[in-house]
């Protein structure tokens, strides 16, 4: 039994921690800081949940080529950095995985929350040359040889690329990209699902896809 009482909004709301047990690693672990890069669309630095938790000094803005302006301007980036990092036991909004995390914010999309594979293989190479150790990228990808490079090329400094199985309810086991990405050790692919029940893989209105062999976890 978790000895700390956690203090943000209803446990309902945070089915997704409660189906990967993230409140028995809070009390061992909430003190430890990691660096994540979130490879999205920015992050609203200004958000009560994620300002303190923010690494701005280390972001980059690909629209601009300069590390200003990380700004959200779509919401799919501050979305993704809530549940990797939202400040927990704050007695606001939601809590996120890790609650110490620093979120360095590469935006790779503006307004669109539209984005190209070079663009992404250039966020990784980003990532290792600021020893970024873990990316998120929830994003839909194609096949592409210069992002496999990267992402072999960001494992090689120990790189961990964290990215999404996609929404369009299909199974990756038939997809070039996840059967590429299943063959690389610095990558997890993850499935999003229901809290109605565990057995329903879904995000929000739209099935995620699934894959026996290239899905790693579900949550």
């Amino acid at each position: 039994v978790c000895s700390t009482e956690y203090t943000n909004s209803s446990w309902y709301d945070h089915y997704n921690m409660d189906r990967i047990e993230a409140d028995k690693a809070w009390d061992i672990a909430s003190k430890n800081t990691v660096y994540v890069g979130v490879m999205d669309t920015g992050i609203d630095a200004n958000h009560p949940d994620l300002k303190q938790n923010m690494a701005l000094e280390l972001g980059w803005n690909y629209n601009t080529e300069t590390n200003e302006n990380t700004m959200d301007e779509h919401s799919h980036g501050t979305h993704v950095a809530g549940i990797i990092g939202a400040k927990g036991n704050n007695s606001i909004g939601v809590a996120g995985v890790n609650w110490n995390v620093k979120l360095v914010p590469i935006k790779i999309s503006g307004k669109s929350g539209t984005s190209d594979m070079n663009t992404m293989a250039r966020g990784l190479l980003y990532a290792k040359s600021k020893n970024i150790p873990i990316v998120n990228l929830s994003f839909s990808k194609s096949y592409s040889q210069s992002f496999f490079d990267a992402v072999v090329e960001y494992g090689k400094s120990g790189g961990l690329l964290v990215t999404s199985a996609g929404n369009d309810g299909a199974n990756n086991d038939n997809s070039t990209v996840f059967k590429k990405l299943e063959d690389m050790d610095n990558v997890i692919v993850v499935a999003s699902s229901s809290k109605k029940t565990d057995n329903q893989l879904c995000n929000g209105n739209v099935n995620s896809n699934y894959g026996f062999n290239t899905v790693d976890v579900a949550a």
